[in-house]
Order: structure tokens, then sequence, then C-alpha cells
């Protein structure tokens, strides 16, 4: 066992510091071999299996040529949740699950806040066959990538249907297929390309979805939501030269990367989109560049949002925005 721990970390270490090593051969322990962090410590590898010994050595090569373990295992843990991973999607990361967590408590205090007469109804237990009303919380998320954010607000908040968008056919797949693999059926996917959709309506597109019955409901035309969510592409391509190459080499750069001219280019589109599209009181909400924070407020606020707040995540970074909209006589630029 010691000279297949030794084979990875010399794989490793071609691409890592020596914190990082220590860090993804630990997970690797843990996913493939289900060796607890005691048992890790005191490295007590009786119950590895040479199935697993063999599988552990397989991972040593695609690692040496930089690409991510999650990558190599084929998944990524997201708050709790395995999500399916691949080259045509982001892997996801710690400060997208903040954002996430955010929605999340908002959208529990505004049920606290407004109950509704009817029994709660659950889209992930009970099949998603309610027509599109007031008593569904309708999001969208815009650039869904693996859909780690649009499944776990799926199935985190209580009456809720999402829509998740997304340009790329392959992420789609990815995201449909962990949509099979984790059992929610309250999201909808739709193939869109928000620099070119913008002027248009894919939202009235909305209906609920498939439940056991063949008839479905249509959404009425004039349906809105009550949030959008994105994680656009945000890095200047200036930024390169400080990216680690796993990440230039393997991750999509259609995910990633925004012209140096235009570094707001996809937050002005969607906040534009959302203008006639978000509910009275309906919220927006952003991952940032932490390089452009002050001024992702100052354009939704140019926009006409109220309650514009800049987030900070667990490192200190400035690295979300939640806006809301009320007035809906503000008319898009």
């Amino acid at each position: 066992m010691q000279h297949t721990i030794q084979l990875l970390r010399d794989a490793l270490s071609t691409q890592y510091d020596a914190r990082e090593v220590k860090a993804q051969i630990r997970l690797l322990l843990e996913e493939v071999c289900g060796l607890s962090y005691t048992q890790i410590v005191m490295a007590d590898y009786r119950s590895v299996t040479p199935d697993q010994r063999e599988r552990l050595a397989r991972c040593a090569e695609p690692l040496s040529r930089g690409i991510p373990v999650q990558q190599v295992l084929g998944y990524a843990w997201f708050r709790g949740r395995r999500f399916g991973v691949n080259e045509h999607v982001l892997i996801p990361r710690p400060e997208t699950a903040e954002l996430v967590d955010l929605i999340v408590s908002d959208f529990a205090a505004k049920e606290v806040a407004e109950p509704v007469d009817k029994p709660v109804h659950n889209p992930v237990e009970n099949g998603a066959d309610n027509p599109l009303d007031n008593s569904v919380y309708n999001l969208l998320d815009i650039g869904t990538g693996s859909g780690c954010i649009a499944l776990s607000l799926a199935a985190d908040i209580n009456r809720s249907l999402i829509t998740a968008a997304d340009i790329s056919t392959d992420a789609l797949i990815t995201a449909e297929n962990n949509t099979k693999s984790l059992g929610i059926n309250n999201v909808r996917f739709v193939q869109a390309d928000i620099l070119k959709e913008a002027t248009e309506d894919f939202c009235t597109e909305l209906s609920t979805l498939p439940g056991d019955n063949d008839e479905v409901p249509t959404a009425p035309r004039s349906a809105q939501y009550d949030a959008i969510v994105s994680n656009p592409p945000y890095i200047c391509q200036r930024e390169r030269v400080d990216m680690s190459a796993n990440v230039l080499d393997h991750e999509p750069h259609l995910a990633l990367f925004v012209p140096d001219s235009d570094p707001l280019l996809f937050y002005r589109t969607i906040g534009q989109y959302a203008l006639r599209h978000l509910r009275p009181g309906g919220r927006l909400y952003f991952e940032i560049n932490v390089a452009y924070g002050a001024e992702t407020c100052d354009l939704l606020r140019s926009l006409g949002y109220t309650e514009v707040e800049l987030r900070q995540d667990m490192e200190g970074r400035d690295r979300m925005v939640r806006a809301r909209l009320d007035n809906r006589d503000i008319i898009p630029l």
C-alpha cells in the first residue's frame, strides 16, 4: 500500500504543492478505499482490498497529466450530494455552495414570513404535477453546468420548480444525468445562450414538470421567477497567467472566461433579462469575480435593483451579490 501511495504522491507532486498533494491523497483514500480520517492518519490500510489498490494505482497516470482528481473519480461532492463531473462542466467549488446556502436560507425565511394556505407540496417527494401558481417557487439557474446549483435548490427549497439553462449540450447531458442519479424531478432543462436569448423570452416556455400523469398543465405566459441565479463566466482573459494548469487545461473555457474589454458582460445581460422576468420582490443572485464586487453592485443599482448586497465567502473575499427588484415599471435598457 505504501508503494501505491508513493506512486500517487509522485504523480501529484508534478502539479501541486505538498499541502494539496496530501489533501488529494486523503480524498482518494476516502473515496476509493472507504477509509476514515483516523485510519488514514494511523496508516491503517488493513481493510484495503487488492481491487481498491489497483484502482488507486490507475489514478496515478491521469493525475500526473494534471487531470483534476474529481474528474479522475468521475464525481465531486457538493453540499452532501454526489455530482458527476467531466471536462464539459466546472467542478463545483465551496464558494458556490455558500451561494446556494444563501438562497436556501432566504427561501426558508420567505416560507416562514409568507405561509401558504394549502398543504406544502414538495415536488421532489410527490412528483412535480402542480400547476404553476403562487404557491410554487419558480427559480432560474443560468449557466447550470453540472446542475449543482439548480439541483441543490430543487432538493432543498420546498414547493420549488427550477429551470436550468446552459449553452452547452454536453453540460446539459451531464446535469440531466445528475438529476436522474439524485432522484430529483422538479427541474427542467433549456439549451440557451443568454447573450442571444436576453432579448427573447425562454421564461414563458416554463411549464410544470411531468409527474405520473400524461397531461401536464402549461404555465401562463405571464409567469415570472421568484429568483434568478447565475455563476456565469467571470474570469478575464488577462487573468489566465495566474490560473493553475489543471483548470486551464481540463475545465471548459466557455464557462470560465469573459472578454477583458467587458468583464461585466454576463452580469449586465442577466441583470437586464431579470428586469423583465422577476416577480415583484424577486431576487437576483450572482457569484462574482473578486476583483469586480463594487462594480457589479454599481451596475445592478444603475439598472434599478434595490437592496444590492455584496457578500464575502469563507475566505473573506468578495464573492456573492444579492439584489432585489421592486419596481415592475422599470424599462430594460
